[in-house]
């Protein structure tokens, strides 16, 4: 009685080895012999290994041949002398046993192993064989549980790792993700649905769907399409509502969870199209620009002439009536009004036109020091003093000098306007930037200490009609931009209450091509 309490202690263990090991000792202290050893058939070879075993003076072979199992596949007692028919028999003779007992370890109508019992010198008991099949039976039984444990807790822990995979994947994506209970109401939603919605999960489990995804009623027959177990893989663009109110368009898609044949949950799927609709609209502005801008070239290419032939004629007139005749004062208007619109038109075509820029090596500090020669007067006229850096030694830039000179004019022309109430110092520095490796590049910094840029407009400073200059076009930035970008350089601007810094950076002629 006191050996099935303690066999029944060893289902507590938590491995098998351990667990037979000691039903080992139990069944040699119990059978009175020398060595009992259990033997598990190995599904992965053709032969049976040792489990485990208790022995004190023989040892029993680590494997057997699995035709051992089938001519021992009921239990069995050798004696010293007897026939040989097994390995296992033969092993015996070799070692001189005086005995060996055997029964199988049986699984309905399978054989999982072996149970092995024998010794020198000591006679078995008369009840061992019968006492063996018993504790043979016990060590399948305890086998088998072991094995279902140990196949159940794989399970588990495939069930857990696809768990894990499942809910890492859900959370990653960009979609919305809700799942439903059998009663429509919300289980869990992923945090894509948190942020497209408005709701922190915690805030809607247990909520029916209804209060939730509000604004179409084309969810419901696909929700109960889904109870029925049928799939609905979109619904059209559909509006929705955010928990601020906000209204969004999404695709919907809606999922029934099966468990065989029976709809354990459903799964419903959001993807917001805000995005791709800002895209579309963007793309769309961009067409309409585009026509626009190609139309806009021929009629400044048109208007020009006009304007010339208005200009010409009131010069003509100007110069026929005299002086002080009261008439002059209209024309000189009119004159202004002309040279300020093919100033405009000028830009627009600028803006319009292709630039190929003809690349050649470019003295940086000559090129400089002429363009601010040029605006002396004009720095004399609003009261700025011009201050020129050039690092020594600076390598020559690559670049199309008219072009450059134009954008270097436009930020000087930018930087008087915005100094000509107080007038100041307007700084022009030029180092190397070799940041990029292998692509060295000239940096140039336009600094003025104006009011600055208004911060709303600093984001667009570079777009078309964008100005803080009342008789400005919005174009010279733009062109500006256009033309560094040409000559595969980069603009940028830092601007603040106080002052205002261009920076233009433009390819060294040592680069690499």
């Amino acid at each position: 009685m006191r050996f099935f309490l303690q066999v029944n202690q060893l289902y507590e263990l938590t491995e098998l080895t351990d667990a037979m090991l000691q039903f080992t000792r139990l069944a040699r202290e119990l059978l009175q012999t020398e060595a009992v050893v259990i033997y598990q058939a190995d599904p992965a070879f053709p032969q049976l290994q040792k489990l485990a075993a208790d022995e004190t003076n023989i040892i029993f072979p680590d494997s057997l041949p699995s035709s051992d199992i089938f001519r021992l596949n009921e239990p069995s007692t050798w004696k010293a002398g007897s026939r040989v028919l097994t390995d296992l028999h033969r092993f015996s003779r070799l070692n001189n046993f005086d005995y060996l007992l055997t029964a199988p370890l049986k699984q309905g109508s399978g054989v999982l192993g072996l149970l092995v019992c024998g010794g020198v010198d000591v006679q078995p008991l008369e009840a061992s064989v019968e006492l063996l099949e018993v504790m043979a039976a016990m060590a399948a039984g305890m086998i088998q549980h072991f094995l279902l444990v140990d196949n159940l807790q794989q399970q588990a822990t495939r069930a857990q790792k696809g768990n894990r995979m499942r809910s890492a994947a859900v959370d990653a994506i960009q979609e919305g993700v809700i799942f439903l209970d059998h009663e429509l109401k919300i289980e869990e939603v992923n945090p894509a649905a948190e942020w497209m919605l408005g709701y922190a999960s915690w805030e809607v489990k247990g909520q029916n769907y209804e209060n939730v995804l509000i604004g179409t009623d084309r969810i419901l027959p696909a929700v109960e399409d889904a109870q029925r177990g049928n799939t609905t893989h979109s619904l059209g663009t559909v509006s929705l509502n955010r928990r601020s109110g906000q209204s969004f368009p999404c695709q919907i898609q809606v999922f029934p969870v099966m468990d065989g044949e029976a709809v354990v949950g459903i799964e419903v799927i959001l993807a917001d199209l805000s995005e791709q609709e800002q895209s579309k609209a963007v793309t769309q502005q961009l067409e309409h620009r585009a026509v626009l801008g190609d139309y806009t070239a021929a009629f400044a290419h048109d208007v020009r002439n006009p304007i010339n032939s208005i200009y010409t004629g009131i010069q003509l007139l100007g110069a026929r009536l005299s002086s002080d005749d009261p008439n002059q004062e209209v024309i000189g208007r009119i004159q202004n009004d002309c040279t300020r619109l093919n100033h405009l038109m000028e830009s627009f075509l600028a803006f319009s036109r292709p630039i190929e820029p003809r690349v050649e090596d470019i003295e940086v500090g000559i090129f400089l020091q002429r363009i601010i020669d040029r605006w002396r007067p004009k720095f004399a006229k609003v009261n700025v003093t011009p201050v020129l850096h050039v690092d020594d030694p600076i390598e020559k830039m690559r670049g199309d000098s008219r072009s450059l000179d134009q954008v270097f004019t436009n930020l000087i022309s930018n930087a008087l306007d915005a100094m000509a109430a107080s007038g100041d110092t307007l700084a022009i520095r030029a180092v190397m930037n070799r940041e990029i490796s292998g692509h060295p590049q000239v940096e140039i910094t336009v600094s003025d200490n104006g009011p600055g840029i208004p911060e709303d407009l600093r984001e667009h400073i570079f777009e078309p009609f964008v100005t803080t200059r009342k008789q400005g076009t919005g174009l010279g930035l733009a062109i500006t931009k256009q033309i560094v970008t040409a000559h595969k350089g980069s603009i940028s601007v830092d601007s603040f209450p106080g002052g205002t810094v261009f920076t233009v950076c433009i390819p060294a002629s040592i680069g690499e091509e």
